[in-house]
């Protein structure tokens, strides 16, 4: 398996924003298919989604026309618009100060999906009129998780079996975003844990997911979605439990009607980082990534990509610091670099090395 990852800069005004995403994609023709289908989709369907994102995020409107207009395409054939949401597994979780040895704010996460359908682009965002932020793009315009300039960090992790409109997938049962536009939102307009959940309370979302927000004050909140309904958990650093964790299942009973039951993989892996804070005196940055990078069943990273489940990255986010620790692919083959929360990335491609291994027996069982 050969794919390389890319880290880029986009500043300048929405529409500048644009036309520097459709010039990245004349750079790298794959991107074109991930970006767009073939057939329009219908016109009340298209205008429906238009409305509903314009309203909590009205600038990637103006990014995307930008865009299509730069590659004279029509906006009704963009897949962002189209697909509900296409989630993959991952791994997250978040440790307040008074876990951590120096007293400040960490956040972990993997993430696991197959090369093939995913950007695995590192992007600085510098838009005029939002709060910059870094980190992965999917289908260009969306946000996997980051961190902005306030040290608002959010993190997401599909909940139960993916939502979507694509074949094998769980058909969406409500009407909203997908979810890499809830991200994109969040870190775009939001300072706080506070101001990101009254954002979220009011968004109509479709994706079924596990989301965590924490920022610098010391707070974190725990945000599900299923089939519609949420659910959420705030925490302080005064708090019982200092520590927020998610995988891939529901983790609030009222919202347990609505699944068919438990990935073993992901029970496991929410067992692992729980342990991994519980164990600790105090948790360190390089203690979270040595259990990053470490392969499952004993650690989170994965090699299952012809499965849909390989690590594609991870991350390790030190809020106060405004900094990033990233691994581009799984951290048992790739190395960890640092970067600042907005600074300028080079216009490059970032080498990965790839193993594809079988998934044990009992991985895709459920419980």
């Amino acid at each position: 398996m050969k794919r390389n990852g890319f880290m880029t800069t986009i500043d300048g005004s929405y529409e500048e924003a644009g036309v520097a995403q459709a010039n990245f994609v004349k750079l790298v023709p794959p991107l074109w298919d991930v970006c767009f289908h073939e057939r329009e989709v219908e016109e009340s369907w298209y205008h429906e989604q238009r409305a509903m994102l314009g309203e909590y995020n009205q600038g990637v409107l103006i990014e995307l026309d930008a865009f299509c207009e730069e590659l004279k395409m029509s906006p009704k054939q963009l897949v962002y618009l189209e697909q509900t949401c296409m989630q993959s597994g991952c791994s997250h979780a978040v440790f307040l100060p008074s876990t951590t040895k120096t007293a400040d704010t960490y956040v972990v996460r993997t993430y696991e999906f197959h090369p093939e359908i995913d950007d695995l682009r590192l992007c600085s965002t510098r838009i005029q009129g939002a709060y910059a932020h870094t980190g992965f793009s999917i289908q260009l315009f969306g946000r996997c998780e980051g961190m902005n300039e306030h040290g608002l960090c959010v993190t997401f992790s599909a909940c139960g079996m993916p939502v979507g409109i694509l074949e094998g997938l769980r058909k969406p049962k409500a009407k909203g975003l997908q979810s890499w536009a809830v991200v994109r939102t969040l870190l775009e307009t939001c300072k706080t844990v506070k101001e990101a959940e009254e954002l979220l309370k009011a968004m109509p979302i479709a994706a079924n997911m596990n989301l965590i927000v924490a920022d610098c004050n010391k707070q974190a909140l725990l945000f599900e979605t299923m089939d519609g309904k949420k659910a959420m958990k705030s925490i302080e650093d005064r708090s019982d439990t200092s520590y927020l964790v998610a995988t891939n299942h529901v983790l609030f009973d009222k919202l347990l009607p609505h699944t068919s039951g438990q990935l073993k993989n992901s029970v496991k892996r929410h067992s692992l980082l729980t342990s991994f804070v519980q164990e600790q005196e105090k948790v360190t940055i390089e203690k979270v990534k040595s259990l990053a990078q470490v392969e499952y069943p004993e650690g989170l990273a994965v090699h299952y990509y012809q499965e849909y489940f390989g690590t594609l990255r991870a991350l390790v986010f030190h809020l106060e610091a405004r900094r990033i620790e990233v691994c581009f692919g799984a951290p048992t083959h790739n190395s960890w670099n640092t970067y600042k929360v907005g600074e300028s990335l080079p216009d490059a491609e970032v080498p990965i090395t790839w193993t594809e291994k079988v998934a044990p027996g009992d991985f895709w069982e459920c419980e």
